[in-house]
């Protein structure tokens, strides 16, 4: 092997053999870097939009939604229609709990859920009754999902108010027994 390595005959060959080794080596980094800059660059683009999407679709959902962290119940945001649902502002609800909003009628119903649901990754379908502002309460079926946000659990939950089905539902079901009523009191009975 040492036949094969040639000494430089001269210190200034040796002095350039390295530098052109450095300068290479440098622009073998500096490849490399403009490389993995450039896939970040476009992979925080297609981030951007990615959110930019959710947040539109949060925003403009007809249904109630909310994100809120599954240990507090604290609100990180909210869409219009939630905000309608509990008759509040934004400014109100974004920041505070849902504790603090004295939203449950019931709050064992949230340590139930609590209970119940936080290992799993959904909740479908799960009937509620919340408080407004006014004292008025309505009924609602909530979903979710749970997710990581900022290294917190959390829920992106949806709710379809029910009240005006369920109230439609009972007087359907007092009319049908009063019907019934009226119907097998008769004593000669109904031509």
């Amino acid at each position: 092997f040492p036949a094969l390595v040639t000494p430089f005959p001269h210190p200034v060959e040796q002095v350039i053999d390295v530098i052109s080794g450095l300068v290479a080596s440098f622009v073998a980094i500096v490849t490399v870097l403009w490389v993995v800059l450039a896939n970040y660059d476009r992979e925080q683009k297609r981030l951007q939009e990615s959110e930019r999407k959710f947040s539109k679709m949060f925003h403009s959902s007809p249904l109630p939604m909310a994100l809120s962290t599954m240990k507090e119940g604290r609100y990180l945001d909210a869409n219009h229609e939630f905000l309608k649902l509990l008759q509040r502002s934004r400014e109100e609800v974004i920041g505070h709990t849902s504790l603090e909003l004295n939203v449950w009628c019931d709050f064992a119903q949230r340590t139930a859920i609590l209970k119940n649901h936080t290992d799993k990754e959904t909740v479908r379908n799960v009937a509620l009754q919340i408080r407004r502002p006014s004292g008025q309460s309505r009924e609602i079926l909530w979903s979710a999902e749970a997710m990581d946000v900022g290294g917190e659990r959390c829920w992106l939950g949806s709710s379809l108010d029910i009240t005006e089905q369920k109230r439609a539902d009972d007087l359907l079901r007092q009319e049908r027994e009063l019907y019934l009523d009226l119907v097998n009191n008769q004593p000669a009975g109904i031509y």
